[in-house]
């Protein structure tokens, strides 16, 4: 099939871009739509099952240690954390920026939905890279609708942002081993891996 006279150069104006895209077969603009329109949506889904009776219940112990750490001043949050909790301090730094904000249950659990959120993307377009769009389709629809997964982006703990930075230092590591490493990739890997093992106390598992 002879390719088509495309009038699109480079620093082109967005009407050359509609021209060219006119001359374009259907079936070929709609397979460069498609997958981030299906995307969007299923991120849409995923927030709606992510807060779906997100206030129906009070918080728990453990989500109330995070709170109490969280709530304190920086310097206080490293010397509470260090006296009294097994895990490092880097998510309730976060959880005591997010809650700047504002304190209310729902609200502080709003801070767990966004990295569960962060993360499905995340996992569609880490999957999308490596392996395609056939893959990346149901793998993002399999965690998307975890029963585990949600019940982890409604809880206040470290488990939705671990999930998030466990996909990155995934991605990151497919780029080092595919031998494209560069110095933002490595700066990357450095970064991530730091906030993993700051988040939990048994983090190191995700990194081997």
């Amino acid at each position: 099939m002879p390719r088509p006279n495309c009038p699109v150069r480079p620093g082109a104006t967005g009407n050359a871009i509609r021209q060219c895209l006119h001359l374009l077969p259907p079936n070929r603009v709609r397979s460069a739509t498609s997958p981030l329109l299906i995307l969007f949506l299923l991120g849409l889904l995923s927030l709606y099952l992510r807060v779906a009776g997100i206030g129906n219940s009070d918080l728990w112990y453990d989500e109330i240690q995070s709170v109490s750490h969280a709530i304190l001043s920086w310097t206080d949050i490293l010397a509470s954390v260090e006296r009294f909790d097994p895990h490092p301090s880097l998510y309730y730094l976060q959880l005591h920026l997010w809650m700047l904000s504002g304190t209310s249950d729902i609200f502080i659990k709003l801070s767990a939905v966004l990295w569960s959120l962060a993360a499905v993307y995340s996992l569609a377009f880490v999957c999308m890279h490596i392996f395609g769009y056939r893959v990346s389709l149901p793998t993002t629809v399999l965690f998307m609708s975890s029963p585990l997964a949600i019940i982890y982006a409604q809880e206040v703990r470290m488990y939705s942002m671990l999930i998030c930075l466990g996909i990155w230092h995934f991605y990151l590591l497919y780029l080092i081993l595919s031998d494209k490493l560069t110095m933002k990739v490595w700066l990357s890997t450095v970064v991530v891996t730091l906030a993993i093992l700051y988040s939990h106390g048994a983090a190191f598992l995700i990194l081997v």
